[in-house]
């Protein structure tokens, strides 16, 4: 990065209001304006090509010009129409540059602010200690004019502040020194550059098309298929198989669109936070500090369990913001598809506090059977609870594997058979934990488990398990939730 591109990026910082990039307004609404430069554009041209035969033919300009368009107020002629066409983008131009005048940010010591809006005015802003993470995208026109924009996500309901757009030299810049403060590095050193980060996780091209070629998506589309077959050997009418187009095309955009969004998939690491990157056309990074995952989910759709593939997703305390877009993954993704391997990386990567080597050598065992394959009475802080013999009417198939307990300093939740699921809950992110009673559970005299965090994939409610055992490992659970937010303090 360039000296000139740092000064920038730390005037950005000092506490006094800037503007963005002048292309933001063009960027932003861009679809919408060459919407309406078009359709102008179209009228003027066909009013124009109308005219010019009109005077090729006769040797002089029409005084109506007929167009196949509908007509426009106040235009009857060619200077008519460029008269409209010039105001309009006279106008236009006008309008995106105070669009973007009155566009202003500002990034001082505790708050990070964003002035928008010409006619309605809006004042967003957001507390960099409350950031729980900074993502950087980049959609692919943006993209070639070399520009990112800047998310800080928070908690709350739209709480997400957004700088778009930037210079990207300035966007690493600038995300480097929020991160930074969010870090708080007890060194307390300033770092001219962004620290180098470590590889860890990387989907290979083929894994990726392979999971999304022997996924759900296939099976419904085979099912549909062979549901046109049968039809029509039994009917023998050709007209059946045209539902065969449009479920074609379904898949073949379902599939295209997934691949370009998890392509090129990376998960990295700089000294205090977890770098997840993915993008083809539009790119993403997000920076994740660990400390701000509240749970860990991972699962395995049955199409997958011949390759042993899995899927990880987290917990976050963040508003979804542009993560629900169409440029990205989802704002819970942290490794689309991988090994058994790649998931143990995923956890040490980001539950390093809470799950320990022997937590990682369990993943195995747990995620092929259940909590119990590696129940042991040497371990105290261990406790493993299993549902009773009624709880099989519920949980039909997934009664052999449906499992509870405490393992190391986290909850482990581990249930599904046709997809697979373990949660991964670490104390100190439990805002509650408790039982709960329905009704099936007060006709058969047991309790169900719940555990209160944030929003997410993740189980966080299992049935079935008898009362003395679900009351012990709430207490068990809860004097260790104490314990863990103590030591969360003291550290500080």
């Amino acid at each position: 990065m360039s000296s000139e591109s740092l000064l920038e990026a730390k005037s950005y910082t000092d506490g006094s209001w800037h503007r963005l990039h002048p292309l933001t307004p063009v960027l932003r609404v861009g679809l919408a304006v060459l919407a309406v430069i078009g359709v102008v554009f179209a009228i003027v041209w066909e009013t124009f090509l109308d005219s010019l035969a009109h005077y090729v033919i006769f040797r002089e300009l029409p005084e109506n010009p007929q167009s196949d368009l509908p007509d426009i107020p106040l235009v009857d002629s060619l200077g008519g129409a460029a008269a409209l066409a010039i105001g309009a983008l006279v106008g236009g131009a006008l309008w995106l540059w105070l669009s973007w005048f009155v566009h202003r940010v500002r990034i001082g010591d505790s708050l990070i602010e964003v002035v928008d809006g010409v006619v309605f005015r809006t004042h967003r802003q957001a507390r960099r200690d409350r950031v729980n993470s900074v993502a950087l995208w980049r959609p692919l026109i943006p993209r070639l004019f070399g520009l990112s924009k800047l998310e800080f996500q928070s908690a709350g309901s739209d709480a997400n502040v957004t700088l778009s757009y930037l210079p990207h030299p300035i966007a690493l810049e600038l995300r480097r020194i929020v991160m930074q403060h969010i870090e708080k590095e007890q060194s307390g050193a300033e770092e001219a550059t962004e620290p180098p980060a470590t590889l860890h996780v990387e989907v290979p091209l083929e894994r990726l098309l392979g999971s999304l070629l022997v996924s759900v998506e296939t099976a419904w589309l085979v099912a549909v298929f062979g549901a046109i077959v049968a039809s029509w050997l039994i009917s023998g009418d050709p007209v059946v198989w045209v539902a065969a187009f449009p479920a074609a095309v379904f898949y073949v955009l379902t599939v295209a669109r997934q691949w370009s969004r998890a392509s090129q998939f990376r998960l990295e690491s700089t000294p205090h936070t977890v770098r997840v990157s993915y993008g083809l056309f539009s790119t993403t990074s997000a920076s994740i500090p660990p400390d701000k995952v509240h749970a860990l989910h991972i699962s395995q759709p049955w199409p997958w369990r011949a390759f042993k593939w899995w899927r990880v997703e987290i917990h976050r305390a963040i508003t979804p913001g542009q993560a629900t877009g169409n440029q990205s993954l989802s704002h819970n993704m942290v490794l689309p598809v991988g090994t058994i391997e790649d998931v143990r990386e995923v956890v040490r990567l980001f539950l390093s506090d809470s799950v320990d080597q022997e937590g990682l050598d369990a993943l195995g065992p747990v995620l092929s059977g259940s909590l119990v394959d590696i129940e042991s009475g040497e371990e105290p802080e261990t406790l493993i609870l299993r549902p009773r013999p009624w709880a099989r009417i519920p949980l039909l198939f997934s009664y052999p594997v449906h499992s509870v307990g405490i393992i190391g300093r986290a909850l482990w939740s581990r249930t599904g058979v046709l997809v697979r699921k373990l949660t991964i809950v670490p104390m100190q992110r439990m805002q509650s934990v408790g039982t709960f009673r329905g009704p099936f559970h007060a006709l058969t005299h047991l309790d169900g488990l719940e555990c209160h965090i944030v929003p997410g994939p993740g189980v966080t409610q299992m049935m079935g398990f008898s009362q003395p055992e679900a009351r012990r490992l709430v207490n068990q659970l809860s004097k260790g939730v104490v314990e863990s937010l103590d030591n969360s303090v003291a550290s500080r």
